[in-house]
């Protein structure tokens, strides 16, 4: 598969709608977590729409808790979106592996 200025390492994460990726981008030489729709969904009705609508409403944030959208665009397979890749493990292994007691309500 290819993405436009972005050289694929190994796969991070995967989910229903995406698969995540850590990639390098080739002219800037950085790090960038990849995020590539699935194609299966690429081809649905509506679903392009939406995956913009998400990387448009993440661009539109700035917190140092949410991660910093660099780019979005379109490949072979449908859409990507080029994101900060933050080392240290899924979030989901970070929550497992934490000490702060979670309270249920």
């Amino acid at each position: 598969m290819a993405v436009p200025n972005h050289d694929i390492r190994e796969q991070i994460g995967e989910g229903g709608m995406a698969t995540v990726y850590r990639a390098e981008h080739v002219l800037l030489k950085q790090e960038r977590a990849l995020k590539l729709m699935s194609p299966a969904l690429s081809r649905e009705p509506g679903f392009q729409e939406s995956f913009l609508r998400e990387g448009q409403t993440v661009a539109g944030l700035q917190h140092p808790n949410i991660v910093t959208l660099h780019d979005i665009g379109q490949c072979e397979d449908g859409y990507f979106m080029s994101m900060e890749y933050l080392r240290g493990g899924s979030l989901q292994a970070r929550l497992k592996a934490s000490r702060c007691p979670w309270r249920k309500r």
